[in-house]
This record gives C-alpha cells, structure tokens and sequence, in this order.
C-alpha cells in the first residue's frame, strides 16, 4: 500500500474518514480495505485462511 504514501494527504485522509467504521472492522480483509482506500489489491489479500 505504499500508494498511499505517494497519495495526497487530503484525499487519502478523506478516504479514510468516509470508510472509517469498515476500515476498523476486525471483518474487513486487507483486500477490502485496499478497494475503500482505491489502492491495488494485493494478491491473495481476500483469502483469510490459516497459514
């Protein structure tokens, strides 16, 4: 998510705020939460299995 770095500080933080409840959730997977922050989805990142 290094995008996020590169991003503009406003709109990353807007970003954030708009999806606040659904980035601190302990459901959301590191896939979901690069879509509501519009960065690309790491691989395998909606695979929640045990590793």
């Amino acid at each position: 998510m290094r995008e996020l770095l590169r991003a503009p500080h406003d709109t990353v933080a807007a970003r954030v705020k708009a999806h606040w409840a659904e980035l601190t959730s302990a459901r959301t997977t590191t896939g979901e939460a690069a879509r509501l922050l519009g960065v690309t989805v790491p691989n395998g990142a909606d695979d929640c299995g045990e590793r």
